[in-house]
């Protein structure tokens, strides 16, 4: 189900490009809207894969998300791909419980996991990485702190000495899917608007000088490499540690 889930990626990208160029060098005739039909259904396809590989990674990672192991001494990981492709065991000395689900949104971590009472709130930390796959669906800055706030609320119901840390939304370098304005807003926005118990991450020395993820620590402008990683290490544990 991954692979269908990155070769959809890599196709639907192919596709608008190419319904771009027919949009631009067909004016005035039909097949623009032959091409936008095409596209949309194509979307809509891509969306329902996206969606079953999400249901079935939160089955197989329901151990995690329980915390089957009962490892209360932990860092709690919560969000998408860039938390669920960390092959990380331990941070701050501490053994991490990867709750990251490859492929969701913060709308979908409500509906297939908090609402079904899957996320164990046990751990000493809480990390959240979360906006990027909702900016796709186009939903506002609003819409995902919204999203965000109901995530951090079950948390603290759930665990009343919670330590909970949002880092914010990594820019992107390069993506035709994501616009680094939007996710700019986006941090602006929930940075102003989050709870204050909640301690907000900057991700800033991540981007270079003209405010893209910088190409050291991406191999396709989104997905975090080996020195992202490093660097969003070093990122966390120097916040958690202020704190």
């Amino acid at each position: 189900m991954l692979f269908k889930y990155y070769c959809y990626t890599t196709w639907n990208n192919f596709i608008k490009n190419l319904a771009n160029f027919f949009l631009l060098a067909k004016r005035g005739g039909g097949k623009e809207l032959k091409m936008q039909t095409f596209v949309e259904k194509m979307s809509i396809h891509k969306s329902l894969v996206i969606k079953e590989t999400v249901k079935k990674i939160v089955k197989d990672k329901t151990p995690i998300l329980k915390n089957s192991a009962n490892v209360t001494n932990s860092v709690c990981l919560i969000g998408h791909s860039q938390f669920h492709r960390w092959n990380i065991d331990e941070l701050l000395g501490l053994k991490v419980r990867n709750c990251g689900i490859n492929g969701i949104s913060m709308v979908e971590y409500r509906e297939q996991i908090l609402e079904k009472n899957l996320l164990k709130c046990n751990s000493k930390y809480y990390i959240i990485l979360g906006g990027t796959n909702d900016i796709v669906y186009n939903r506002t800055s609003e819409e995902i702190s919204k999203e965000l706030k109901i995530l951090t609320d079950y948390i603290k119901k759930n665990d009343s000495n919670a330590n909970i840390f949002y880092i914010a939304t990594l820019n992107v370098n390069n993506r035709k899917d994501r616009d680094n304005k939007v996710i700019n807003e986006l941090n602006s926005y929930v940075k102003k608007n989050f709870p204050k118990d909640v301690k907000y991450i900057s991700a800033d020395e991540m981007n270079d000088a003209n405010g893209n993820l910088k190409e050291i620590y991406t191999p396709d402008g989104l997905h975090l490499s080996e020195a992202g990683y490093e660097k969003l290490k070093e990122i966390l544990e120097e916040n958690i540690c202020k704190n």
